[in-house]
């Protein structure tokens, strides 16, 4: 609740991710990793808040936002300044998923653009190398735990064996060595993971800001063609053209009619009027 509250107050910052609720990507199957209560995954997940956090406190802007003073502060209280912005960060979530907005700019800001497309690669790319990475490392894991059954198998032939036991007995603890060297190896492998999925998640801030610029340019071109059709409709009042549905019925407006229109269009225009001033001041 608190990343969805600074995303919608400062739309124009790329804000921290927050690390996974649950392990994505998993290199192996057979583990537990939808198992949120297992310590390592608990560990990795109280590093990342607390890296969200100082992350979030250092920034020039956020750093001085009441409700995260409050968040850092105390235990209570801070949720009941949320509440204030629930139906706002709610309707606005869910204006950001049902748009397609790109497709409907008649003038997108071409940098915002390529911000976008970048953000969009680099979370394909990165999402694709993961899935590679999971799927690599399920084969080398399952090739090395293989070499324990052939440890086992050599050890229990090196009983038998007068001749050849020392010999069998050597190849049996090389063949465990080899089947536990790769646990290491993947302790490593996860860190450097995480540093991918933050990144992934990363790019996942920085497409959200590029489509809140593209509703505000949404709006704004909305505004403007709200006021462009108002003073069209303005001049065909004051030249004294009638509209279809009058010219159809027959009906006439007299001059008084006529000038209530122009001032009722008056008054629209100058709402829509500051309405565009608004939505440019969003903008900037």
């Amino acid at each position: 609740m608190l990343k969805l509250y600074l995303e919608n107050m400062y739309p124009f910052v790329v804000c921290p991710c927050l690390p996974e609720k649950k392990s994505v990507y998993s290199w192996n199957a057979a583990t537990n990793s939808s198992d949120t209560f297992d310590p390592d995954f608990v560990d990795r997940r109280r590093a990342g808040l607390e890296t969200f956090l100082i992350r979030v406190a250092s920034h020039p802007i956020i750093c001085r936002d009441v409700v995260l003073l409050m968040f850092l502060q105390q235990n209570e209280g801070w949720q009941d300044k949320l509440k204030d912005y629930a139906g706002y960060i709610t309707k606005a979530e869910s204006k950001l998923k049902s748009l397609s907005l790109p497709s409907r700019l008649k003038n997108p800001d071409k940098r915002f653009e390529v911000y976008h497309k970048y953000g969009s690669d680099l979370h394909l790319n990165i999402s694709s190398t993961l899935k590679l990475r999971s799927k690599a490392l399920e084969k080398q894991y399952c090739l090395h735990k293989l070499h324990a059954n052939y440890g086992r198998v050599f050890s229990e032939w090196s009983a038998i064996e007068k001749e050849m036991g020392d010999g069998l007995q050597r190849a049996g603890h090389y063949m465990d060595s080899y089947a536990s060297c790769i646990d290491s190896t993947l302790e490593e492998e996860e860190l450097v993971a995480d540093q991918l999925k933050e990144y992934l998640y990363l790019a996942n801030s920085l497409q959200s800001v590029c489509r809140k610029q593209q509703i505000m340019q949404l709006n704004l071109e909305r505004a403007m063609a709200v006021v462009d059709s108002k003073n069209i409709e303005k001049q065909r009042i004051q030249q004294g053209k009638s509209s279809l549905m009058s010219r159809l019925f027959g009906a006439v407006d007299s001059e008084e009619i006529r000038e209530a229109k122009l001032e009722e269009l008056e008054h629209k225009i100058t709402q829509e009027n500051n309405s565009v001033i608004v939505a440019q001041a969003d903008l900037k």
